[in-house]
């Protein structure tokens, strides 16, 4: 493991901090740095809040947690990497610090600075709930989510060998396109939304027209959930009908999709040119 003065000296990596913008994203921090479990926000700082909050996991189970701040350390976490790492504080400095430990705990850090996401992630999985890979009762982003994340971004999951960057997107874009349905199609749109946003934190003249893809994507997840709403509202009075006959009810809606989501995710994937 790396020692905390060259876990420092990765922390302004650009791949670094796409992985760990990708964790909070996934984490569905509302506050940042300043996130309780369940995006209650407190205030001091000074230390790890040690707050106790009650949950139910996906299974009906109830449990317990004390997850605080961008990347939702426990308590018991949080204390054994400020005691290994000298971390005095739970500021965003220090919160990042312990995200990239954690990564490199987990052998997952030499992963991120080859640009291989996916395989970072899935050695992530015992450490975020959230992350595709995790086996955890509580709800996780999809791989069709954070494929879309880092496409957004000019990127992919995994580097492939052997073929230029841009070479390697276009393969990804006609993989997506062609896996692309009713189901997942939500999981795209959000992942590409989210991705976009990571890099725009405000508008100016050099990222207008990313802003303008931002909008764009964004009314696109409005009109597909819109559609969403209809189609299974369309597949409960279907299936009350079937019922009555005694059939067999269907399991899925067929979902129409608004006419321009393909263009506006295509161009998503893309990135800011």
């Amino acid at each position: 493991m790396r020692t905390r003065a060259e876990l420092e000296q990765l922390a302004s990596d650009p791949k670094v901090q796409q992985m760990l913008g990708f964790i909070r994203t996934a984490e569905g921090v509302k506050h940042g740095y300043n996130t309780g479990f369940g995006n209650e926000r407190f205030d001091d700082l000074s230390k790890h809040p040690n707050i106790r909050k009650s949950f139910k996991q996906t299974d009906g189970r109830s449990n317990t947690t004390s997850a605080a701040g961008a990347y939702q350390f426990t308590n018991k976490t949080w204390n054994g990497l400020a005691d290994q790492y000298g971390l005095s504080d739970f500021g965003p400095v220090a919160q990042d610090l312990g995200a990239i430990a954690l990564l490199d705990q987990n052998g997952a850090l030499d992963d991120v600075l080859q640009g291989d996401f996916k395989g970072a992630i899935d050695k992530s999985g015992g450490t975020w709930a959230s992350l595709p890979s995790s086996n955890y009762k509580q709800p996780k982003k999809s791989w069709d989510f954070a494929n879309q994340y880092f496409a957004a971004q000019g990127g992919s999951l995994a580097p492939a060998s052997g073929i230029t960057p841009a070479a390697s997107r276009a393969q990804e874009d006609t993989r997506t396109a062609s896996s692309m349905n009713p189901i997942n199609a939500t999981d795209l749109v959000a992942g590409a939304l989210a991705g976009l946003s990571a890099q725009t934190p405000q508008i100016d003249s050099q990222n207008a027209f990313l802003a303008l893809r931002k909008e764009q994507l964004k009314g696109e997840a409005d009109r597909l959930a819109l559609a969403s709403i209809g189609s299974e509202a369309d597949l409960s009075r279907t299936n009350a009908v079937r019922s009555f006959f005694g059939e067999e009810p269907l399991k899925m809606a067929t979902r129409k999709l608004p006419s321009a989501f393909e263009d506006a995710l295509q161009e998503a994937m893309l990135g800011a040119t």
